[in-house]
């Protein structure tokens, strides 16, 4: 057997074949062909996640590893950002000293950029070798992967975090790594895969630590008899369990973490909280968990390799996610900042690969209950947002399907009604994204003044399974040629070409100047304070949004933003800083709210609220409150769309600057000459009380 990056070893031991329903096995031929040249299959899995999940160099979390690699960058410059000054998780991570000195060289775009190409190959190279390995029926395999290199891969709560991220971050290389770590893991390769997993958790400890806590239980009951191996992890888990019902000890192993703590982290990033999440997330738990447990008892029952890996991940899983809801209720700090539920990302993996594989099997099956299953998770892979809108046009798709299996007359044949049904999810599907593409083209007016184009992207259009139904579809009934150099140079050249287009618009500044919502006004702050004389990076209040451009293009340190409130999770004294700052900040903030109150529901509303301790509908920021805002110590700047006559000191006709220790000596001017009566909001008096008396 042929070796290299992408062929499996010769101790690769394959398990039964799967029986393909009549409605798969036309396909399989074709698919068959292109997957026996891995090559050429990964170059087009590359074009597939380009297109459908363009990169953005700055979107989501990209922006706070920027700043943390920025600071690196320049000695700590930006230490005093509230994001960094207390503690964050770059403490427990060597990113930043591993990225650092390349930002210092070639810019910190340009590396974030550079890095997501090598790693996001990286990434899906580990997930084309961990699939293969762990599917032995190419058709299958092949299906799973273009379905995961183009669907969001959501895990955890509230869609916020992604197996496979769009942007770069240490959580892309930690993945990588950890996906090569499970293939060698199911080669029986041990000492390969805790070296790749020792290396993740250097970089970015909580996406690695899973993929440790899935090997360890694989190789102790690869190697341990089954009684004993049952015995060491329940009496494992039970010691876990009694030291967390021992305060003191568990508060001097772990940290402490009280309940006002917690509830400041519940208002700031709520989704860390199990009992926060939706309802979708939870059946996406659900369903993540059923599919390796139905797996190790419909397909592997004769696959002891396979059964133990399928259980090592379902055990770890349910460990780390029983310990976080766990955290969520205990005062104990590092328990509940480890965010064990991470691991859930290596079981969402599994998901496609497995559910595709069952669907296969149970489709065919003469069991009218597992047939029905099988319809189920077709239904599931094809619903993407659960809303309203989505369902319906599934709904009507329904019916559709019918007639076409009446006008056809497929309902003669044997198991038409399980066929027409599926079609009728996929139809759907196929509706579902034709109508999403139509509302984003009828209202791109609209979005675009609100929506960078590095933001934009993050929206996702394809749908997943609509890619796998045209690749099952196309393949077949064309006159493909895997082995082409014609096919592989076009998917290269996708796969470079389009995050290449995405990156030009934000990297290069005559471009981010015209056609990014604030290029214009950043190269207008820019320049105002290069005219100042700032022996470190000020520090400024910003209210537009994307405190990463304030870092990048200033630079500067930002006072707030509620990007940084992520904050609140790795110090105490961060959180309580941000509580103070939203009481200073709050009207600001709720201006720039209300400016995307169209994206904005009811109940993010709510949380927005509690945040800010405001109403969504508050009255507009006055004079009195920018004047409290610029007596912070330390606020060097603020910079805001509000106008306030005779305060500012640059203005470009969209924003204004107000220069801080300018506003702090206007007002002691002003204040003398009223005859020492106080001028402010009686909520503000308290930081600049002048009285006649002094």
């Amino acid at each position: 057997m042929k070796q290299g990056p992408f062929y499996l070893p010769e101790t690769f031991v394959p398990t039964m074949p799967v029986p393909l329903p009549t409605w798969l096995s036309h396909a399989s031929g074709a698919i068959r062909r292109l997957a026996d040249c891995p090559i050429t299959l990964f170059l087009l899995l590359l074009a597939f996640n380009s297109i459908a999940r363009p990169c953005s160099s700055s979107a989501h979390d990209a922006r706070l590893y920027t700043l943390q690699a920025l600071n690196a960058a320049t000695d700590g410059a930006f230490a005093d950002d509230i994001f960094l000054c207390f503690g964050s998780q770059d403490q427990y991570s060597l990113f930043s000293r591993v990225v650092g000195p390349m930002v210092s060289v070639l810019d910190v775009r340009w590396t974030f950029f550079i890095l997501y190409l090598i790693f996001n190959v990286l990434f899906i190279a580990g997930l084309f070798r961990f699939v293969r390995a762990l599917i032995e029926d190419r058709l299958i395999s092949t299906l799973a992967l273009v379905f995961l290199v183009t669907a969001p891969l959501g895990y955890g709560g509230h869609g916020i975090f992604m197996v496979h991220e769009q942007f770069f971050t240490p959580r892309l290389v930690a993945a990588a790594l950890t996906l090569f770590a499970l293939e060698r893991l199911l080669r029986h390769a041990f000492v390969t895969a805790f070296a790749l997993l020792a290396i993740g958790v250097a970089l970015h400890p909580l996406m690695a630590f899973g993929g440790i806590m899935v090997a360890v239980a694989y190789v102790a009951s690869s190697m341990l008899p089954t009684r004993l191996f049952v015995g060491l992890t329940a009496a494992t888990l039970f010691s876990f369990a009694g030291l967390l019902c021992m305060p003191s000890i568990a508060q001097r192993a772990f940290g402490a973490m009280d309940d006002e703590w917690h509830q400041w982290i519940r208002l700031a990033v709520g989704y860390n909280y199990p009992d926060a999440w939706f309802w979708r997330d939870w059946l996406n738990l659900g369903v993540a968990f059923a599919l390796p447990i139905a797996a190790c008892w419909s397909l592997f029952g004769d696959d002891p390799m396979r059964r133990r890996f399928l259980t090592a991940v379902t055990l770890a899983s349910a460990v780390g996610f029983l310990t976080t809801l766990a955290a969520s209720f205990l005062p104990y700090a590092l328990l509940f900042q480890a965010q064990p539920y991470r691991v859930l990302w290596i079981l969402q993996t599994l998901q496609a690969p497995l559910g595709f594989l069952l669907i296969a099997r149970w489709s065919a099956s003469p069991s009218m209950a597992l047939r029905m299953a099988a319809l189920a998770l077709v239904g599931f892979f094809c619903v993407v947002y659960y809303i309203p809108n989505e369902f319906l046009i599934i709904a009507m798709a329904v019916p559709v399907s019918f007639i076409i299996s009446l006008a056809s007359e497929e309902n003669k044949q044997p198991g038409w009604w399980w066929y027409t049904v599926a079609r009728g999810f996929v139809l759907g599907a196929i509706g579902w994204m034709a109508y999403r593409s139509w509302f984003f083209v009828v209202n791109r007016d609209v979005l675009w003044q609100f929506v960078d184009v590095d933001e934009f992207v993050m929206v996702d259009v394809f749908s997943p399974i609509v890619c796998v139904v045209a690749f099952l579809r196309f393949l077949p009934t064309s006159e493909f040629a895997p082995r082409f150099a014609m096919i592989r140079l076009g998917s290269l050249a996708a796969s470079i070409l389009v995050p290449c287009a995405v990156f030009a618009i934000d990297a290069f500044t005559p471009l981010r100047d015209e056609y990014s919502l604030l290029g214009k006004d950043i190269a207008f702050l820019h320049d105002f304070i290069q005219t100042k004389d700032h022996k470190k990076p000020p520090a400024i209040y910003w209210s537009l949004g994307r405190p990463d451009l304030l870092w990048v293009d200033v630079p500067a340190t930002s006072y707030f933003d509620i990007l940084q409130t992520a904050g609140v999770m790795f110090n105490r004294k961060t959180a309580e800083e941000i509580d103070r700052r939203t009481g200073v900040v709050g009207k600001f903030e709720m201006v720039r709210q209300r400016r995307e109150e169209l994206f904005v529901d009811d109940g993010r509303k709510i949380s927005i609220e509690n945040l800010f301790k405001l109403s969504f509908n508050c009255s507009e920021p006055s004079r009195e409150d920018l004047i409290a805002l610029c007596q912070q110590q330390g606020l060097d700047y603020v910079v805001i769309p509000q106008e306030f006559p005779g305060l500012h000191s640059a203005s470009n006709g969209r924003i204004y600057v107000y220069d801080c220790s300018r506003v702090r000596s206007i007002c002691r001017v002003d204040l003398r000459l009223r005859g020492g009566m106080p001028v402010f909001h009686p909520t503000t008096d308290q930081l600049f009380l002048w009285s006649s008396r002094n």
